[in-house]
């Protein structure tokens, strides 16, 4: 995978405060371990938010059952939005969106109130950016 599309959903981190982005890069950490297997895609887009977000230090993923408290750290729209669409994005680092990784964004989507719709609608937004994304490489190759 290229380094654009590890890194093209990198657009939302403004949107939360320093304890958001930690809070976050937790629920990241648990995402990309939830289905047993790391991948260099994954581990690389994980370091790459890990930059954006300015977080130092290690980061402890979260267990399954801290996810409504830190989801809880997210108090506006923006907010939640931002970690959704960050999180599918992380979810499809490398190209495979497991069952254990949507049931994650879904858990932690009904954590901020969203349906399930509302989830899929955001999914097929990210789908739709990265293809975008990819076209945008294939400039660069010409």
């Amino acid at each position: 995978m290229k380094e654009l599309v590890k890194g093209a959903l990198l657009m939302f981190f403004y949107a939360l405060s320093g304890s958001q982005k930690k809070s976050f890069l937790s629920l990241a950490f648990a995402l990309i371990r939830s289905d047993g297997i790391v991948t260099s895609d994954e581990d690389k887009a994980f370091a790459i938010l890990q930059a954006e977000t300015g977080v130092d230090g290690r980061v402890e993923p979260a267990e399954l059952s801290q996810i409504p408290s830190i989801t809880g750290t997210f108090d506006t729209r923006q907010a939640k939005v931002s970690v959704t669409l960050e999180l599918i994005g992380l979810g499809h680092a490398d190209s495979h969106f497991s069952i254990e990784e949507s049931s994650i964004v879904n858990e932690i989507g009904r954590c901020f109130d969203f349906d399930p719709a509302e989830i899929a609608t955001m999914e097929n937004w990210v789908l739709r950016h990265l293809a975008l994304v990819r076209e945008a490489e294939r400039f660069w190759e010409q």
